[in-house]
């Protein structure tokens, strides 16, 4: 129940809502890959990117959903902090494979790969 009031408050993009929401759940159920995923989808709003890397570095070795979700985490701290964004593409690229195509296809990402 914590899970959906959580996902509602991302869906609405209130972010800290959604995080606090997740703070009160059950630790187990806190753990679990659906939780984490969306534990991450707070992060970058929220600035918590230290937490974010932990959390992605958690999924990367999960399913093809958790995997996913590490990468967009990937991607978007790459656009956050540009200055040392090749890390987090090349942790992007690792995770999830397809995510090259989208570094290919987004100037910003590009431009931080070196590619442009």
């Amino acid at each position: 129940m914590e899970l959906e009031a959580a996902e509602g408050y991302a869906e609405l993009e209130l972010w800290r809502e959604a995080w606090q929401t997740l703070d009160r759940m059950d630790p187990i159920e806190k753990g679990q890959p659906e939780a984490l995923r969306l534990r991450l989808r707070c992060c970058g709003p929220l600035g918590a990117w230290t937490i974010g890397e932990h959390v992605a570095n958690i999924l990367r070795d999960g399913d093809k959903d958790d995997r996913q979700a590490a990468a967009r985490f990937f991607l978007d701290h790459a656009r956050a902090h540009p200055g040392h964004g090749s890390g987090s593409l090349a942790a992007a690229v690792e995770t999830w494979p397809p995510a090259l195509r989208e570094i290919n296809a987004d100037p910003e990402l590009a431009a931080i790969a070196g590619k442009h």
